[in-house]
């Protein structure tokens, strides 16, 4: 989630920068002087320096704090806010820094935690109230716009699945039809292959070989007759040709 959509910046009261008292020190004056008049890269500077002398005070980072804070830096704000927390005194508003610092990085699991922290401190703070209302109510919204992507996400791969099965349905569909019409063409053939050679009469190969062939009484009954007359001429003839033989030996005598 983008800064821009975490919390309005009327939400965020910015957390009161704490001074030195009677021990005024003169970096963390000058830092205190450059955050009021917005100058929040000068007052980091100041508040770091101070930092540097007495690392230990809890009052020092709770003022670095704020100066990341507003220069956009929240990832290092919310770590010095909790160092800061440390300070039974600054506990409270540390604690709120913090839960603004990680509101801002869309860390709102943690900016509740932060809130509730707080408020567990200070039970009448309303800025903390307030922003924890806001925190909770914008983490259920996150909670509801993830289910419903979910959801969304889960149709779709459904939808492909189904579309997917359609597809592969047609195509067996396909494939089935066209192998039926493959074998309705086989048997189609067989069956015009089958008429054709019942329709032809049968023939000799080049062999000489014979085939049988369908033959008529009537064709049967010529061609015995033509034998017939065939053989009686030869008989005739070979008769004439031995009477002949016969006449030609008597003269001969």
């Amino acid at each position: 989630m983008s800064n821009a959509r975490v919390i309005p910046v009327m939400l965020l009261v910015v957390p009161f920068l704490v001074g030195w008292g009677d021990l005024v020190h003169d970096r963390s004056v000058r830092g205190v002087e450059a955050y009021r008049e917005g100058n929040y890269d000068e007052a980091l500077s100041r508040f770091l320096e101070a930092e540097e002398e007495n690392p230990e005070q809890p009052s020092l980072r709770f003022n670095s704090a704020a100066a990341l804070y507003q220069l956009g830096r929240y990832e290092e704000a919310a770590a010095e806010y909790e160092g800061a927390a440390k300070d039974p005194a600054l506990a409270a508003r540390a604690l709120y820094g913090a839960g603004n610092s990680l509101a801002r990085l869309g860390k709102l699991d943690e900016a509740v935690e932060m809130f509730k922290r707080s408020l567990l401190k200070d039970p009448q703070d309303e800025d903390a109230k307030h922003n924890l209302e806001w925190a909770e109510k914008r983490l259920e919204q996150q909670k509801e716009q993830q289910q419903q992507q979910d959801q969304q996400q889960q149709d779709q791969q459904q939808q492909q699945q189904d579309q997917q099965q359609d597809q592969q349905q047609q195509q067996d569909q396909q494939q089935d039809q066209q192998q039926q019409q493959q074998q309705q063409d086989q048997q189609q053939d067989q069956q015009q292959q089958q008429q054709q050679d019942q329709q032809q009469p049968e023939r000799g190969d080049s062999s000489g070989t014979a085939e049988k062939a369908t033959m008529s009484p009537e064709d049967a009954h010529r061609i015995l007759e033509a034998i017939a007359e065939e053989e009686e001429h030869e008989r005739a003839a070979s008769l004439e040709k031995r009477k002949a033989e016969q006449g030609k030996r008597k003269k001969d005598w």
